[in-house]
């Protein structure tokens, strides 16, 4: 009975291991992320933020990552050493791909993602009114 109950607790131990290092799914994950931010973060945050201590982006205390990410990204993640997850562990991974996507260079960058996408708005706002106006 006690082999029974270690090999459970090493399972569960070893879940987040292997989902971490299983890049496959990492990357896709981290993909939908950049998805999720896009198609609903953006909407609730659309401009930059001035004061880095109050960063809603923060994955232990902003609004966004507690009250949005946190709640809403769990049923998008795809990768299959998270499917029998705990709800714990799911919450550390999630924080786990939100740091990752928070500092990675380039594309699937959070704030990078924000400002692509404040952008892309900014822009067709601007076209529709030059277009109503100037015309």
């Amino acid at each position: 009975m006690t082999t029974v109950l270690n090999d459970e607790t090493n399972e569960d131990t070893n879940r987040l291991v292997r989902a971490k290092t299983y890049r496959h799914g990492w990357n896709n994950d981290l993909l939908a992320l950049s998805k999720f931010v896009k198609e609903q973060i953006f909407y609730v945050v659309v401009h930059d933020f001035k004061n880095e201590s109050d960063d809603p982006l923060d994955v232990n205390h902003g609004a966004i990552c507690q009250n949005l990410f946190l709640k809403k990204f769990p049923s998008k993640v795809t990768n299959v050493h998270m499917k029998k997850a705990t709800k714990d562990e799911m919450t550390m991974y999630l924080k786990d791909l939100w740091t990752t996507a928070l500092n990675t260079k380039g594309r699937g960058n959070i704030r990078r993602e924000l400002s692509s996408e404040k952008s892309a708005v900014y822009a067709a706002l601007n076209e529709a009114f030059r277009s109503k106006y100037w015309n």
